[in-house]
């Protein structure tokens, strides 16, 4: 308290105090706060002037649109999808995690001499036929006698 008076931020600010409600409502909005007591807008301002990272948050350009345009919707159109991302997206798999020659944990489905049903981490199906898969401490006529649910490493690279 000042001579009586409650102490306001704004007051050792170039802001006219005519204009005070404007900041008033930046910091409440910046800050969340939904109470409009004088208390917790001075609170507000004073909080705001501290910790100003949550002011700069405040995106004023929709509020400049608002006043030239009310009402109108200005969200972009949705961009259209390329195959590579709509797969990513789907899956969480990209380019560098199925690259040829990378190492892939699956757990296999099923298999038999001609091939190997699996699941990725991320629950993509796949299919390794024999042509395509590792023989190194496997038998060479493909059999493997893992049982279902057993994870095993995959490399495409391996390649005999």
């Amino acid at each position: 308290h000042l001579g009586g008076e409650e102490y306001n931020p704004l007051d050792g600010t170039r802001v006219h105090i005519e204009s005070y409600s404007f900041p008033y409502q930046m910091a409440c909005d910046a800050l969340e706060i939904t109470d409009q007591s004088e208390e917790a807008k001075r609170l507000a301002v004073e909080r705001a002037m501290e910790e100003w990272h949550h002011v700069d948050e405040l995106d004023l350009e929709d509020i400049k649109m608002e006043l030239r345009r009310p009402f109108e919707d200005v969200r972009r159109e949705p961009e259209e999808l390329d195959e590579k991302r709509l797969f990513r997206l789907l899956t969480g798999e990209t380019d560098e995690t199925l690259k040829e020659g990378k190492i892939l944990n699956v757990q296999v489905i099923q298999s038999n001499s001609q091939r190997v049903m699996c699941r990725l981490e991320s629950g993509l199906k796949g299919v390794i036929l024999k042509e395509d898969y590792s023989d190194r401490g496997r038998d060479a006529d493909f059999r493997i006698n893992l049982t279902r649910d057993e994870g095993v490493a995959l490399s495409r690279s391996e390649r005999g």
